[in-house]
């Protein structure tokens, strides 16, 4: 079939000697690492420039530390206790159990476990890719996928500030990949992309879309089962009456947390919203009935093409791409989240799914390009903003390269869309010719 990878261009980065491959992608681990663990941000005290690590501390370590020493993590004392002293937008009460193990002994020697763990999950991750595009591992493949995923912004960003992003792709690759197959992993995939709410609920709901009943349904059953798990040890401490009121005391007061900002001000989102709200009000909000509306419309257009392909199973690698792009911008993410895109973007470069055989090459193209330039969206870093001199959420000129993210994303959506109804225009023709 035609191909991308065909290119001549690709063709003489494919004759790389395994070897620089094997060192190129050392030295990007290295640099990652000590990066990372030069600038572990310290507890209870805010340096913008000293942040690694800071998502690992406040989202996982914390929490469960509190959860296994017997008390509330969603409670007002355990904010007052924290030593950021913020409320932090804590993980759906199944997470804790899912990361005990990093609540476990010192912060620093949890760390240390908790980076190799990410590690692992990388390497698990590139491997689940290479055998879906592919169906073989290949130890070339899998230098190419970990160089381009080393060199990527949202991982640079994720691995800097400890995000669990890979273990939530690595549950979206598990859930949308095996959902027919393999029933049972892909539940436990959806299980684990739920511990971040933005990509389990926006994923189980394009689940049903596609009929994929047993991963939705049992993905959410099995959260709810740890979660009710992780609230009955809690509740026995403190009574479910009093966790209920401390939860919503606590997360009432997320929207003023100030990592999250404005809807104008937030340069590291990739959801359109703040697209929306930044060229249509100079303050950053819209009515809040939009909040809810928009990222609806945004979820339809893409269950809608998710939809359309639900009886070709051939053209899962295109309904794949619509639902990771659709989590990207119906709701709140930032750019670490960004790993998602990984996935689509080797698909469409040397994916041997017969599908893209239906597709124009320029489209492909054209789709690819985007995709790499959302890869490596430098535009979306303070510092580049800084040394371009339009760090200042009320210029125009930042509020387009801060957009540029999500307008890239809704863009390949709708174009993804758009080829999920073509598809779905030729099977149906096809089936009509034939009868």
């Amino acid at each position: 079939m035609d191909s991308i990878g065909s290119n001549q261009f690709f063709r003489l980065v494919a004759k790389v000697p395994t070897a620089i491959l094997v060192v190129v992608l050392m030295a990007l681990v290295f640099g990652h690492s000590s990066r990372t663990f030069s600038r572990v941000t310290t507890p209870g005290v805010f340096d913008n420039f000293e942040r690694g690590f800071v998502d690992f501390h406040n989202a996982i370590h914390f929490p469960t530390k509190s959860f296994l020493g017997g008390n509330n993590p969603y409670s007002r004392e355990y904010v007052e206790n924290h030593p950021d002293k913020r409320t932090f937008p804590l993980f759906p009460p199944h997470s804790l159990i899912i990361h005990a193990p990093f609540g476990v002994g010192s912060i620093e020697n949890s760390r240390v476990i908790y980076w190799l763990f990410e590690l692992a999950t990388a390497t698990c991750l590139l491997m689940l890719i290479e055998w879906i595009i592919l169906r073989q591992v290949t130890l070339r493949g899998f230098l190419y996928l970990g160089i381009a995923l080393m060199v990527s912004i949202p991982l640079y960003t994720s691995f800097y500030m400890g995000q669990l992003t890979l273990q939530l792709v690595l549950g979206t690759a598990l859930a949308l990949h095996y959902s027919k197959t393999k029933p049972w992993l892909a539940i436990i995939g959806l299980t684990l992309a739920a511990c971040k709410p933005q990509f389990g609920i926006p994923l189980a709901i394009l689940l049903l879309c596609r009929r994929d009943w047993k991963t939705a349904i049992g993905g959410g059953l099995l959260s709810a089962a740890l979660s009710v798990l992780a609230i009955a040890i809690i509740a026995s401490n403190f009574g479910l009456g009093n966790f209920v009121e401390e939860i919503q005391s606590v997360y009432l007061g997320f929207d003023s947390h100030p990592d999250v900002g404005t809807a104008i001000d937030n340069g590291w989102r990739l959801d359109i919203y703040p697209v929306v709200a930044r060229f249509l009000t100079t303050e950053g909000e819209m009515p809040v009935w939009s909040k809810f509306l928009i990222p609806v419309m945004y979820l339809a257009i893409g269950g809608l093409g998710v939809f359309l392909l639900r009886n070709d199973r051939d053209a899962d690698p295109v309904s794949n791409m619509i639902i990771c792009l659709t989590c990207l911008g119906c709701i709140y993410h930032s750019v670490y989240d960004g790993v998602l895109l990984l996935w689509p973007a080797a698909a469409i470069y040397c994916s041997r799914a017969e599908i893209w055989t239906r597709i124009n090459l320029n489209v492909r193209w054209l789709m690819l390009l985007i995709l790499v330039f959302l890869m490596v969206n430098v535009f979306h870093l303070e510092g580049v903003q800084t040394k371009l001199g339009i760090f200042d959420p009320n210029l125009t000129s930042w509020r387009i390269v801060a957009s540029f993210g999500a307008i890239g994303i809704a863009v390949l959506m709708l174009v993804s869309v758009g080829l999920a109804t073509k598809l779905s225009l030729q099977t149906s023709k096809q089936g009509v010719d034939s009868a």
